[in-house]
């Protein structure tokens, strides 16, 4: 995990309370489990939701710390104005490997298309949601395992509900600073190579490379200047942080668990 509380000290605290959650995550036997294309055509089918429902969180910080109303009005803080900003441009406009503009939710369904996996129940999931379905409806019409839906209901209930501290600290331990560790334990264990799924590859890396070395760093700045030295502030991110490494690891609980069911009963997703 990133660390770069030299700015930041009133944070320290705070990553104490998430350290030993940190600690199960970063050593998830999920990681080492994707060992065939099989293997990965699983994962992806459920992780895509959670590449999906990132943006609620991004775009809810973006509401908050930017101003996307008329008449326009100068953002309080800039600086995390700018960072935001700049997060929902390579989220919603980044580079793929042809050098076109996509989103990286665009760029992972290419790459689920890419190795054979299915996005049968993503593509159901948002169908339902175009057409005015809720939440929980949308998650039971798409036939979500529970632990997924518990992971977007979790996420979905931080971006629309959850006060500023709350949903700056979600976003930082549950997303911004997590996921360059994730990522790398992905990319150093699995057994596919490169040239089998290449965007998968690339979706892996660009992350690692963007999260672990510019927004990451930049985020707990974003943190600290949102806290404000407030102790019930700092009590309320810490339940979040923990509260969303938890929902994390539950999901890799039951991805993990789902592949190996997967493999032994020699199932095949529908696509």
């Amino acid at each position: 995990m990133v660390r770069s509380f030299s700015d930041a000290t009133q944070l320290e605290g705070l990553y104490s309370r998430v350290e030993p959650h940190l600690s199960l995550l970063n050593n998830h036997p999920i990681y080492s489990a994707i060992k065939s294309l099989e293997d990965l055509r699983v994962f992806m089918t459920w992780h895509v939701f959670a590449v999906w429902d990132f943006m609620s969180l991004l775009k809810s910080l973006q509401r908050q710390l930017t101003c996307v109303d008329v008449p326009w009005m100068v953002p309080p803080n800039l600086n995390s104005a700018r960072f935001i900003n700049e997060i929902v441009l390579n989220e919603e406009t980044d580079i793929d490997l042809d050098g076109s503009p996509t989103s990286h939710l665009s760029l992972y369904l290419q790459a689920m298309n890419e190795v054979g996996a299915s996005h049968r129940p993503f593509e159901l999931f948002i169908d339902a949601i175009k057409g005015g379905s809720g939440l929980t409806e949308a998650l039971q019409a798409s036939e979500t395992p529970e632990f997924v839906s518990r992971f977007v209901k979790f996420t979905l209930e931080c971006a629309l509900n959850a006060q500023l501290p709350e949903l700056a600290s979600a976003f930082v331990f549950g997303r911004e600073t997590l996921i360059p560790d994730m990522f790398r334990g992905i990319l150093r264990e699995w057994k596919i190579e490169k040239l089998v799924a290449p965007r998968m590859h690339y979706y892996l890396s660009r992350h690692v490379d963007i999260d672990g070395n510019q927004h990451g760093p930049a985020s707990i700045q974003l943190l600290s200047s949102v806290m404000n030295n407030k102790s019930d502030s700092m009590e309320a991110a810490a339940r979040y942080a923990v509260k969303s490494i938890q929902m994390r690891i539950s999901l890799w609980d039951g991805l993990h668990k789902l592949i190996k069911e997967t493999v032994s009963a020699g199932a095949i997703i529908p696509h």
